[in-house]
């Protein structure tokens, strides 16, 4: 596979692009034709991969107990960086 950025097929080289419909990248031929995705083994075990394949963590799973579900607002004095010093 070839990569050419300009898109236009030109040298017989394809491109690279994101599949809007599932946010998978794929190699696209220079004559047009459908989006072409790696497959392999090595693929699925890929750390992404691996992460995108995980069900999404409730508020519940991921929060310690007793904390609220919405974090809290910074202060509106500064907070954490105002050092008191005018």
């Amino acid at each position: 596979m070839t990569n050419n950025d300009k898109w236009d097929g030109s040298g017989g080289l394809g491109h690279f692009e994101r599949d809007l419909r599932t946010g998978t990248v794929g190699w696209r031929p220079p004559d047009g034709g459908d989006l072409q995705f790696n497959e392999t083994h090595k693929r699925s075990r890929a750390p992404g991969e691996r992460l995108r394949a995980r069900p999404e963590a409730s508020p519940e799973q991921t929060s310690p107990p007793g904390s609220p579900d919405v974090p809290d607002q910074p202060p509106e004095d500064g907070g954490l960086f105002d050092l008191g010093i005018a």
